[in-house]
């Protein structure tokens, strides 16, 4: 079984102005903008919610937190990738032997949000896995695939994402990444153009 995209999240400067360049150029319409005091972020989700693959907007809301030094090192960037499962327990035993880690934030996120977060080194982006008792596949898809900046010695490791039945994702030798939607293959900064 393939499991598809639920979100692709990106780190930009500003979502609001990467929003409406996103519904200006793409047809992709927001939804109301949230802020997360605990996470340091305002978050805006692009497109219906029953759409797989939908666009996250993230944005550092403080100066010195965690998103803002990603957004100051990397730029506007790809910051995870999120798929829904079942059981997040099965999942999470079978990624041994995958090139995948456990974030050490999972400790806590696993048991407050069913959730998980991977990492492997080398690889510009997280994995998110949540668990939901309803992860069928929705109907309408906005995001087909998304491309992973990798170094050449990781790229297993993805690899290894569509093994473990996560699909639409890949290995990227761009180092920005790249985005398939609307059946228009773009890097992250020409899908976010100025606005990034």
């Amino acid at each position: 079984m393939t499991i598809p995209l639920d979100h692709v999240a990106l780190l930009v400067r500003s979502v609001e102005d990467t929003a409406a360049h996103l519904e200006r150029a793409f047809g992709l319409v927001p939804n109301a903008a949230k802020s997360f005091e605990r996470e340091g972020t305002r978050e805006v989700y692009l497109g219906p919610a029953d759409a797989s693959g939908r666009v996250l907007l993230i944005e550092p809301a403080h100066i010195d937190g965690p998103y803002a030094r990603a957004l100051s090192r990397r730029g506007p960037c790809l910051h995870h990738v999120a798929f829904v499962v079942p059981n997040l327990r099965a999942f999470v035993a079978g990624l041994s032997g995958s090139g995948w880690f456990l974030h050490p934030i999972s400790l806590e996120s696993a048991e407050q949000q069913r959730t998980v977060w991977l990492v492997r080194p080398g690889v510009e982006c997280l994995v998110e896995i949540v668990e939901t008792t309803d992860p069928a596949e929705k109907p309408n898809r906005e995001v087909e695939s998304v491309a992973v900046p990798t170094r050449p010695e990781t790229r297993t490791a993805i690899e290894n994402l569509r093994t473990l039945g996560l699909g639409g994702v890949s290995a990227s030798d761009d180092p920005k990444g790249q985005i398939t939607l609307g059946g228009r293959t773009l890097t992250i900064p020409e899908l976010l153009g100025p606005s990034g």
